[in-house]
């Protein structure tokens, strides 16, 4: 862990003690918008991705937020922008995403794994304030919510949805053994709108 993460953490730390409300703004630097370049040499979207995890946090057309754990996905380019994919599964949150087209997506670096868990868990359909009950924060990425305990984050539009189902594979052990009996992801191919350090 290096010096500025780790100041960057006692900084949260202190201002949970001097009540910092989770869920809500985190009383810490500002984010940073960064360049795609940044983003990329940042964000190990390969292995660091199934390993660390990300969080994708998405606001519906009443203001409302919520945000669910998210390990499949990548960054890269297509029909020459720069972008986002995702696969979302069943959740509260891809509700809210096809409400506005929008979400962004915030990279760990493999710290609060605990946190990410319980927000993987449970549903903002059933829990009001789940950002808050899984002890996280959200930052304003200039006028968009992310989870702000992540390293990296981008803001993304959605240019392409598409549900998967059985006749999608190739392989047809990933629908055998993967998906079961769960119900299938939506696969969001997103332009990146902006990029951001957030501590």
């Amino acid at each position: 862990m290096n010096q500025t993460r780790r100041k960057m953490l006692k900084l949260a730390g202190l201002a949970l003690a001097a009540g910092a409300v989770p869920g809500q703004a985190l009383a810490a630097p500002a984010p940073r918008k960064i360049s795609l370049e940044e983003l990329a040499r940042g964000v190990d979207a390969v292995e660091g991705l199934a390993r660390n995890w990300s969080a994708v946090t998405a606001r519906g057309k009443s203001g409302e937020v919520n945000a669910m754990t998210a390990g499949w996905g990548g960054l890269g380019n297509a029909w020459k922008k720069p972008v986002c994919t995702v696969y979302i599964g069943p959740h509260y949150t891809r509700k809210l995403i096809d409400e506005t087209g929008r979400f962004s997506v915030a990279y760990f670096d493999g710290a609060h794994k605990r946190e990410l868990t319980w927000l993987g868990t449970h549903t903002g359909a059933e829990e009001q304030d789940k950002i808050a009950k899984a002890g996280l924060h959200v930052a304003d990425l200039g006028g968009f919510p992310a989870i702000a305990e992540g390293r990296y984050a981008c803001v993304c539009r959605v240019l392409l949805r598409h549900e998967l189902s059985a006749r999608d594979f190739v392989d047809a052990s990933i629908p055998r053994d993967i998906y079961g009996t769960r119900g299938w992801s939506v696969l969001y191919c997103a332009e990146i709108e902006s990029a951001w350090k957030l501590f």
